[in-house]
């Protein structure tokens, strides 16, 4: 019988037919893989673009919305005269001028110390002890046997929660309690009085004296007194804090931001030449080697370009309402330094392209 084997699927022909048989396929399927590749190519060229357009845009919308806020040129500067008596903060709208100021008085903070040292040793009897705090008063126990140290504990257990501390001073002579009120303001305070128990805790109490009172803040501005219960002043002018530090006369100046306002203007300028060109590079043809753009021909980016232009259009035509003319705001609004831009380069009475 005849054998058949040999060769049969190339079988010992030395023939290597999978090989041939891929080769065979990845040549009838390469024509479709270089069309996908290229579909792919564009698509991925042309989100890069788009991409890039939308980022122009959004800058541009953040820099558009942030000119038509309504503060949008109301920013103001600020400037104490004296910086060692005042400081200041301002706000927009605050109301422009010079201000003429005088720190009367500063707020404080109560404090009160005894007059006679203790030894380190020396214990109370029981007793109790009257904390008043703004009004409030607190009963303060004292427990036999108490050092000085304890007694500081007992008021700072009773009344830490309503802003007073005590605390214990050693100098040369001994120890000395000392409380003081943690809010300035004459509302806020505080007297220590004895209540009941031994002579010895009496004696503390009667010795306390008034070191620091409690007072409130007193300035006069433009001849008119304002008084608070801090030394940040705040309700005097419309957006103006007036941060007191000493005593004495100061003038404060709040003027127009005009580098603000400027700045703003010329984010836009930039975002809007930025948009723009974003534009004419993903739709640009080049004539010469017939390369078109990503995006050339592309009727969305047409349309946004005609949309962008006449959205200048509309703010230069509405403009006069608020101050400014088309030439003006070809570089710049009324009192405002002129940003550099590519399209202020141009004649002023040029819209920008």
């Amino acid at each position: 019988m005849a054998d058949y084997s040999l060769g049969y699927g190339g079988i010992g022909s030395g023939l290597d037919i999978t090989g041939m048989v891929e080769q065979l396929v990845a040549a009838d399927r390469k024509p479709a893989d270089n069309r996908l590749n290229r579909i792919e190519s564009q698509a991925k060229f042309k989100l890069s673009a788009i991409g890039t357009v939308s980022s122009a845009f959004s800058t541009l919308d953040t820099a558009l919305k942030a000119l038509k806020s309504p503060t949008a040129f109301d920013v103001r500067t600020v400037k104490s005269g004296t910086d060692t008596v005042l400081g200041a903060t301002v706000a927009s709208g605050t109301p422009t001028g010079i201000y003429n100021v005088e720190v009367v008085e500063l707020a404080t903070a109560n404090k009160w110390i005894t007059n006679t040292p203790v030894t380190a040793s020396q214990t109370f009897g029981a007793g109790q002890l009257t904390l008043t705090v703004g009004g409030e008063s607190l009963a303060i126990d004292i427990a036999e046997g108490a050092t000085l140290q304890d007694v500081r504990s007992a008021i700072n257990d009773a009344a830490r929660s309503k802003g007073v501390q005590a605390s214990v001073l050693t100098s040369n002579d001994g120890q000395y309690l000392s409380v003081s009120a943690d809010k300035t303001g004459a509302a806020n305070g505080i007297t220590l009085t004895f209540a009941s128990g031994g002579s010895d805790l009496q004696s503390l109490a009667a010795s306390l004296q008034e070191r620091v009172p409690a007072a409130d803040a007193e300035v006069v501005i433009d001849g008119l007194t304002v008084t608070a219960s801090t030394n940040k002043i705040t309700e005097a002018v419309p957006g103006l804090t007036l941060d007191l530090k000493a005593k004495g006369t100061s003038t404060v100046t709040v003027s127009t931001d005009t580098a603000a306002a400027s700045k703003l203007i010329q984010d836009f300028v930039t975002a809007y030449n930025t948009a723009i060109n974003a534009i004419n590079t993903s739709t640009k043809y080049n004539a010469e080697s017939d390369e078109p753009s990503a995006l050339t021909g592309d009727a969305q980016m047409r349309s946004a370009s005609g949309q962008l232009r006449s959205l200048m259009g509309d703010l230069l035509g509405g403009s006069p309402r608020r101050g400014w003319t088309p030439r003006r705001w070809a570089c710049r609004p009324r009192a405002i330094p002129r940003p550099t831009a590519p399209w202020c380069s141009t004649a002023a009475s040029s819209p920008p392209h």
